[in-house]
C-alpha cells in the first residue's frame, strides 16, 4: 500500500500534503511462501516501509529515502531487520552517515546499510515497522525501529530502536518525513509505502501463499491513518509477482492476481497498541494469565465461576480499560474469593455449606433429637483449605428419668453403657417400666429409659418398716439430749 498525495474522490483529484516526524507499518501475516530471482535468498521476500526525509537549511535542501525492512526466507520462516539511507537530494549523490552499519557504493550513488541477525518466528505474526526522524543543528537522525505483538501467540509490546543512523546537516531549521505529490531532485516521490517485494538488489519474489493485512499510519501527537491510499508502491528497486489487495479495513493481501489500483479516500482502521495483561487472582495467589490487545474501550463484566465443589466470586461486578495510540500493556486483576462446598455428615442427616476457603467453622457441639442426643467429641471449630466430605465424631446418649420415692431425677448416658437402678430401702423394691428388674440390678443403656421405683410387700410391713423409722427416730433424738 502506499501513499502519494494524491486522493480521487469519485474521481475527482485533488492533492494534500502530510509532513510528520514519526509514520508507522503495521503488518498481520499468517502465511507467506516465495521464490525470488535473488541468488541469495532463492525462498527470500520482503516487506517494507518506505519514505522520503526532507531537511532544510538556511542554503538549501536535502532530501534522504529511508527504508525499514523485515526479511522473510519463507523456507525456514527467518526474518531479520535491515534499514537503508539514500541520498535523493540530486542525481548520484553520496552520503555521510553514522550508526551501526556501514555506507556501500553502487551505480546509483553511496548508501547506508545495516542489518539485524537473523531470528525464527512462528506464525500469526504481527507488529509495527517505525521510521523517526529528530534534528539539531548540526544533525539529523533517522531511528529504525519494531514492535512486535504477536509471535505465535500475544507478546508484550516492546519498542526497539535497532539502528541509528546520524547525518551531518549543517544550519538545519526544519526537516520533516514528508508526503506530497512532488518528486524528489532524484526524480523519486515524496511518499510513503509499505509494501511487499524481493528480498534485495532490485530482485522480484513470487508469492505462492500470501495471508496478510497491512496499515499505514502517521504520529503527530496522535497515531492516525492516511486516508488515500493505493494498493501500490513505486519508490522501492524490488517488485512483487501474483499479490492480490483488497480493502477489507486494513488492506489484506493474499496470492492471486495483480490489481494496481487506487483503494479508498477514507481509510480509517483502528489498529492494536494496547495490550491487556487479565491475571486472576485466587485467595491472592495468581492462578492464570491471558494476554489479549484491544482497539476499543474493553469492558468484561464478571460472574461466579461454579466447578463442582468450588465457586469462584468476583470481589468487582466488572472490569473496563480504554485503548491508546502509545504502545504499552495494562493489566487487570480480576479478584476472586475461593468458595468451596463443606459436606458435614452428622448424626440427623446431612447438610451442606459454602465456606470461603480458609475460614473456620463451628461444628454444633449438641445435636438433640428428643430423648436422644449427640455430642460431639474433640474440637468444635474446623479451618476449611479444600472442599471436603466430614463425618465428625459423635457420641450417642440416652435420657435416662429414674422416678424414687423422694422424687425423680434425669440424666443422659452413653450409648452401651451399664447403669445400676438401685434405691436403699428396707423394703423390697423393684423398678417397673422399660426394662421392670428388681432393685440392684444392672441395665444396658441402648433407648431413653423412665423407670420408676415400686415399693412392695403386705400392709403389715410397711407399717411395720414406719414404726421402726419412727422408733429409730424418736431413740436417735434421745441419745443426742441425754449426751
Amino acid at each position: 500500500m502506499g501513499v502519494y498525495g494524491v486522493a480521487n474522490e469519485s474521481g475527482k483529484i485533488s492533492f494534500f500534503t502530510v509532513a510528520t516526524h514519526e509514520i508507522l507499518g503495521y503488518f498481520n501475516i499468517t502465511n507467506v511462501k516465495s521464490t525470488s530471482t535473488c541468488s541469495m535468498f532463492p525462498h527470500g521476500a520482503s516487506l517494507q516501509l518506505n519514505s522520503v526525509v526532507l531537511t532544510r537549511t538556511t542554503e538549501n535542501n536535502f532530501s534522504f529515502w529511508i527504508q525499514n525492512v523485515l526479511l522473510f526466507n519463507t523456507s525456514d520462516n527467518a526474518i531479520k531487520v535491515l534499514d537503508n539511507v539514500w541520498n535523493f537530494s540530486s542525481q548520484y549523490s553520496t552520503l555521510n552517515a553514522s550508526g551501526k552499519g556501514e555506507i556501500l557504493n553502487s551505480n546509483e550513488g553511496s548508501y547506508y546499510v545495516f542489518s539485524e541477525p537473523w531470528e525464527l518466528i512462528k506464525f500469526p505474526f504481527a507488529g509495527y515497522l517505525l521510521e523517526k526522524e529528530t534534528r539539531n543543528e548540526a544533525h539529523l537522525t533517522v531511528s529504525f525501529g519494531y514492535v512486535i505483538i504477536q509471535n505465535g501467540s500475544f507478546v508484550p509490546p516492546s519498542v526497539v530502536w535497532y539502528d541509528n543512523v546520524s547525518i551531518p546537516v549543517l544550519n538545519s531549521t526544519s526537516s520533516c518525513i514528508l508526503v506530497s505529490p512532488r518528486e524528489t531532485p532524484q526524480g523519486s516521490l515524496f511518499d510513503a509505502e509499505l509494501v511487499f517485494g524481493g528480498p534485495g538488489s532490485g530482485s522480484q519474489s513470487c508469492f505462492s501463499a500470501l495471508n496478510a493485512s497491512l496499515g499505514l499510519f502517521y504520529n503527530n501527537t496522535h497515531v492516525v491513518p492516511f486516508k488515500s491510499i493505493y494498493d501500490f508502491g513505486t519508490d522501492t528497486a524490488e517488485r512483487s509477482l501474483d499479490v492480490h489487495a483488497y480493502l477489507n479495513g486494513l488492506v489484506d493481501l493474499y496470492a492471486g492476481e495483480e490489481n494496481p489500483s487506487f483503494l479508498t479516500d477514507n481509510y480509517s482502521f483502528v489498529t492494536p497498541f494496547t495490550a491487556v495483561e487479565i491475571e486472576n487472582v485466587v485467595n491472592h495467589e495468581i492462578i492464570s494469565k491471558e494476554l489479549i490487545y484491544i482497539d476499543s474501550a474493553f469492558r468484561e463484566n464478571l460472574t461466579n465461576i461454579t466447578n463442582a465443589s468450588v465457586d469462584l466470586v468476583p470481589e468487582n461486578l466488572s472490569v473496563s480499560v480504554q485503548p491508546s495510540d502509545v504502545f504499552q500493556t495494562k493489566t487487570i486483576f480480576i479478584t476472586y474469593e475461593e468458595i468451596v462446598e463443606v459436606s458435614l455428615n452428622l448424626p440427623n442427616g446431612t447438610t451442606h455449606v459454602w465456606v470461603k476457603k480458609g475460614d473456620s467453622i463451628r461444628l454444633p457441639e449438641t445435636i438433640l433429637e428428643g430423648t436422644t442426643r449427640y455430642s460431639l467429641e474433640g474440637n468444635d471449630m474446623l479451618k476449611i483449605c479444600s472442599p471436603i466430605n466430614l463425618t465428625p465424631v459423635y457420641q450417642k446418649q440416652f435420657l435416662v428419668k429414674l422416678i424414687t420415692m423422694q422424687g425423680a431425677q434425669t440424666f443422659w448416658v452413653r450409648d452401651g453403657s451399664k447403669i445400676r437402678l438401685y434405691q436403699e430401702s428396707l423394703l423390697p423394691t423393684q423398678w417397673i417400666g422399660t426394662y421392670d428388674v428388681k432393685n440392684g440390678f444392672y441395665v444396658t443403656v441402648n433407648q431413653p429409659i423412665v423407670e420408676r421405683e415400686v415399693v412392695s410387700g403386705s400392709p403389715y410391713y410397711i407399717v411395720a418398716g414406719i414404726v421402726i423409722l419412727i422408733l429409730l427416730t424418736v431413740l436417735a433424738r434421745r441419745r443426742r439430749r441425754s449426751s
